[in-house]
């Protein structure tokens, strides 16, 4: 059975970089934020969350050019153009979305770092061996709802109440008088 190999996917173009070899390594980050409340007298603060935090990945691809098989220059370009903001169709203006699929992790991210690691050159000074490291966060499919803004409607009037009148009743009890008899 062949290895299976990971791969990105552009988004708005479709283009699709498979890698020459699968990562050794891949890191999952994914992080929740707390606001922290000092109490007078207290030990430690009161920790409240307040959200959910980034899913990172991390993780590193090597190209190694195999004579005039591999072209690494073209992978590297692909790559490097990924935290580039780019104009969409919709008019908005944002680095483009990748579908990252390796294993099976298949997850939509935004590539947020890209560094080069020039390892090896040919005479000619040809990059001939890479390491390109890659750092990306999740974007999910589905954005949360925005808040909704404050209501413009004005609130119900309470009624109030002018006068309490309180009558006197009788303090004699029917059940009384009879037990007394």
């Amino acid at each position: 059975m062949p290895v299976r190999k990971g791969y990105m996917i552009r988004e708005d173009t479709g283009e699709r970089l498979e890698f020459q070899y699968n990562p050794t390594f891949l890191e999952d980050e994914k992080t929740a934020e707390y606001e922290n409340t000092n109490v007078p007298g207290a030990n430690f603060p009161h920790s409240e969350f307040a959200g959910g935090g980034d899913w990172k990945f991390k993780f590193s691809l090597r190209f190694i050019a195999n004579g005039m098989k591999y072209d690494t220059s073209k992978a590297v370009v692909w790559l490097r153009q990924l935290p580039y903001a780019v104009r969409h169709p919709d008019g908005t203006v944002a680095p483009p979305k990748v579908l990252l699929a390796i294993g099976g992790l298949i997850v939509r991210c935004k590539v947020t770092k890209v560094t080069v690691h020039y390892l090896r050159w040919a005479p000619a000074l040809r990059p001939v061996d890479l390491q390109v490291d890659l750092e990306m966060k999740h974007w999910p499919d589905v954005m949360p709802p925005k808040p909704a803004p404050p209501s413009k409607a004005k609130p119900k009037a309470v009624p109030v109440v002018e006068k309490i009148t309180v009558q006197k009743q009788s303090t004699r009890s029917p059940y009384l008088d009879r037990l007394r008899q």
